[in-house]
C-alpha cells in the first residue's frame, strides 16, 4: 500500500531558496546500504530524495529516517519481494503526500507522487516511478498517463523521476512509443548519459522527464548499486526566505524571580476570594489571583537558538576514507569485469569489510556519546528518535 505524510515545515537556513535540489538513486535494497547512502547524501546534500529499488515493507518504510529527510510517500509490494519507490524531503520544504495507489500495479508500475509548494500559485509536481523489466509495457503507459492526467493541471512545474528500465539511448519501437506519450503531456528527458553500465553493457534506463525548459540533470557515480544516480536543480521563481533561528519560549526560576513572587504574595489581601461564602467561588478567585502573581513574576521569554546543519554520519578515519576512495575506484575499474575475475572478487570483498567497519566506527561513535552524556537515558532516546520516525497518515 502506499504510505502517506504531510512533510513538516521548521527552520533551516536564512538562505533565500532559488532553487531545489532533487535526486534519484535506484538503490537495490535500502536496508543493506543505509550507512552508505548516508555519507553519499552527506557530499550530495539534496532537497528530496528519490529511491527505487528500496525493497522494503510499508511498516518498515514509514518508521525509518533516512539522513535529515523526513518521509514523504511511497509504494511497497504488498505480496511480492523487492521493488518499491519512495520520496524523502527537508523539513523546510512543505510537501503534500498524493494518493496513486489505483494507479500501482506491484511488478508492473510502482508510482510515489508528492506535490512541492512554494507558493499558492507555484506547486511542483514529482512523480518518482519504477518499472521492474518485463513486457507488460502497456498497463505502465496507461497508468503514467492517468497519473499525470489527474495531477498535472494543478502543478506549474512537473518532474518524471526514477528506474523505467526502458533504454532511451537505443532508437527501437519501444523507445519511440515512450517517448511519444511523455511528449503528448509536455514532458521530455533531461538525461543525457549512460546511467548503468556493467560487462560491457551501456544503457540510458533511468529518466528525469520534465515540462521545464533549459534544465540540465547530472548523472552521478554513487557506487551504491550498479545505477548511477542522476540529480536536477528546480529553479523556484518564488523565491522566500526564511528564518536561520529556531525559537524557543520558556520560564527562568531563579531566585530573583522566586523573591517577586513572594512580594507579590506577602502585599496580597486575598479580598475577593473572602467576599463570598461560597467555596467554588473561593478557589476560583484563590486560583485565578495566584495564576495572574505567577505569570507576572515567572513571564514567558521567547529565544532565538542557532540550528547548524550538521553532517548527519559521524566523520570517516583518515584510514576508512582511503578505504572510499579505493573502493569508489575499483567500482569504475571493475564494472565491466566478470563477476568471477580475481579484481572484481577483491572489489566485492573490499565493499563487505568497509560497510562492516563503517558500522562498526558509528557504533564506537554512538557509544562514545551516550558514556559521554551528562543524561545517558536522555542520549539513548535521541539517538533512538534520530534513526526512526513515527508518521501520522
Amino acid at each position: 500500500a502506499v504510505g502517506c505524510t504531510m512533510g513538516a515545515v521548521p527552520e533551516r537556513d536564512n538562505a533565500c531558496i532559488d532553487h531545489l535540489k532533487v535526486v534519484h538513486q535506484n538503490i537495490r535494497g535500502l536496508l543493506s546500504k543505509l550507512d552508505e547512502l548516508e555519507i553519499f547524501l552527506d557530499d550530495e546534500n539534496p532537497d528530496i530524495l528519490c529511491l527505487t529499488e528500496h525493497n522494503l515493507k510499508t511498516f518498515q518504510i514509514e518508521n525509518l529516517r533516512i539522513h535529515d529527510l523526513d518521509y514523504i510517500s511511497s509504494f511497497c509490494r504488498p505480496n511480492l519481494n523487492g521493488g518499491g519507490v519512495g520520496i524523502w524531503s527537508r523539513r523546510n520544504i512543505k510537501c503534500k503526500a498524493l494518493c496513486c495507489e489505483q494507479f500501482c500495479v506491484e511488478g508492473i508500475c510502482e508510482f510515489a507522487v508528492t506535490s512541492v509548494i512554494f507558493s499558492p500559485t507555484e506547486k511542483c509536481l514529482i512523480v518518482a516511478v519504477y518499472r521492474p523489466p518485463g513486457n507488460q509495457y502497456d498497463t505502465f503507459f496507461d497508468n503514467m498517463s492517468e497519473v499525470l492526467d489527474r495531477f498535472k493541471e494543478t502543478h506549474s512545474k512537473i518532474f518524471v523521476m526514477g528506474d523505467m528500465n526502458i533504454d532511451l539511448a537505443k532508437k527501437t519501437f519501444l523507445e519511440n512509443k515512450y517517448s511519444t506519450i511523455m511528449t503528448s503531456h509536455g514532458l521530455s528527458n533531461i538525461v543525457k548519459s549512460y546511467t548503468r553500465e556493467t560487462l560491457g553493457s551501456k544503457s540510458l534506463i533511468d529518466h528525469i522527464f520534465t515540462n521545464c525548459n533549459s534544465l540540465e540533470s547530472s548523472v552521478i557515480e554513487s557506487a551504491l548499486s550498479d545505477h548511477m544516480a542522476q540529480s536536477v536543480l528546480i529553479p523556484i521563481s518564488s523565491c522566500r526566505k526564511l528564518p536561520d533561528k529556531k525559537t524557543i519560549t520558556s520560564r527562568t526560576y531563579n531566585e530573583s524571580n522566586k523573591m517577586v513572587l513572594r512580594h507579590h504574595l506577602s502585599k496580597e489581601a486575598w479580598a475577593d476570594m473572602l467576599a463570598t461564602d461560597d467555596s467554588d467561588e473561593k478557589f476560583e478567585g484563590f486560583y485565578h489571583q495566584l495564576k495572574y502573581l505567577f505569570e507576572i513574576s515567572f513571564p514567558k521569554v521567547t529565544k532565538t537558538i542557532k540550528d547548524p546543519i550538521k553532517k548527519k554520519h559521524p566523520p570517516l578515519s583518515k584510514e576508512l576514507l582511503k578505504v572510499k576512495d579505493e573502493l569508489f575506484d575499483l567500482y569504475k575499474t571493475t564494472r565491466d569485469l566478470d563477476s568471477n575475475h580475481p579484481l572484481r572478487q577483491y572489489y566485492l570483498e573490499l565493499k563487505k569489510s568497509y560497510r562492516k567497519a563503517i558500522k562498526e566506527e558509528k557504533s564506537k561513535n554512538i557509544l562514545n556519546k551516550i558514556n559521554t552524556a551528562e543524561n545517558k537515558s536522555k542520549e539513548i532516546w535521541n539517538i533512538i528518535n534520530n534513526k526512526f520516525t513515527v508518521v501520522v497518515c
